[in-house]
């Protein structure tokens, strides 16, 4: 008896476990392409920080919240896989802090596919507005 509930409790863990995995990565399969995490930056240039007040209403102590949640894109080759989770967003590639690239993405956009002629390691930013999400990529 004592076996059969051994057994019954790892077959029942193991359903949990690979469901909370099964759960974290709710993003399309696209084959064999490589899942990068993005850093997530704030792009607010509108911060008052002189300490005045302002006429503003945006301005002033700002309420704290939690973190943004970084997305994850993925990347095969010269294609960039979004996954549909962004709004309109600009797209630029920098190498050593000077921009080889840049390309309007429309809101919604599963993938983007990147000049051929593209090799060496890049830095790779989604800017829409508000934040600025930045991986490195090597092509």
């Amino acid at each position: 008896m004592k076996r059969l509930y051994i057994s019954l409790m790892t077959i029942l863990m193991s359903v949990v476990v690979s469901t909370k995995l099964f759960a974290q990565t709710n993003l399309p399969y696209y084959g064999d392409c490589l899942q990068i995490q993005l850093k997530v930056c704030s792009n607010d240039d509108n911060e008052n920080t002189s300490g005045t007040k302002s006429d503003d209403p945006k301005s002033g102590n700002k309420p704290s919240f939690s973190p943004k949640k970084a997305p994850t894109i993925g990347q095969k080759g010269n294609v960039i896989y979004l996954y549909g989770q962004f709004g309109g967003l600009t797209l630029d590639l920098l190498s050593g802090g000077t921009q080889v690239y840049s390309a309007l993405v429309p809101a919604g956009a599963d993938e983007i596919v990147l000049p051929d002629d593209l090799s060496g390691i890049y830095e790779l930013q989604l800017n829409d507005g508000s934040f600025v999400y930045s991986c490195e990529v090597e092509f």
